[in-house]
């Protein structure tokens, strides 16, 4: 018992376990902490989906001063030749049945584009995936999307309070 509370003191002392910790963000500065595996990350993250016409780069939570938020990088998998209108479905953890939702046109010029929640989510806990869905319309106006991503990704941050916490042995990119 002594020599495994000796190694729990030496790992902690050394940062090989450490528990949350604040991250502060500057007036206007966002510091993004992807939640899909890309390339040397945690093998146990959420893989990048694809759906028929798109295809996920990176998703996670995007620190601001007074929060934080989600976002995904997509792109389009092939040339398109005309705008499409994106609807994007994110989690609100606070209140389940009442998700965010926000849409953008997204220009033809544009291959790969980026989206976020439209404000901070409160609510949100270190080592939770969620689940977000991108619904793709040929306008505005249309009532049936003609391809939906859904993708989920792991949050590395806390809101439940002030200061937003990260996890502790995370390094923002």
């Amino acid at each position: 018992m002594i020599r495994f509370l000796t190694l729990l003191v030496v790992a902690s002392f050394l940062g090989c376990i450490s528990g949350p910790r604040p991250i502060i963000v500057a007036e206007g500065d966002t510091v993004k902490i992807p939640g899909t595996y890309l390339s040397g990350s945690n093998l146990t993250e959420p893989r990048p989906t694809e759906s028929a016409m798109l295809r996920l780069v990176s998703a996670g939570t995007v620190v601001l001063e007074n929060g934080a938020g989600l976002y995904a990088v997509l792109e389009f998998k092939a040339p398109r030749t005309r705008e499409y209108y994106v609807r994007s479905t994110w989690p609100d953890p606070l209140d389940p049945e009442q998700p965010i939702v926000n849409g953008a046109v997204v220009p033809i010029e544009l291959s790969e584009f980026g989206l976020s929640s439209p404000r901070v989510i409160s609510g949100l806990e270190i080592y939770k995936n969620y689940k977000i869905e991108i619904a793709v319309f040929e306008s505005e106006d249309a009532i049936e999307p003609v391809d939906v991503l859904e993708q989920k990704l792991r949050s590395y941050v806390d809101t439940h309070g002030i200061p937003t916490m990260i996890h502790g042995r995370l390094r923002p990119r």
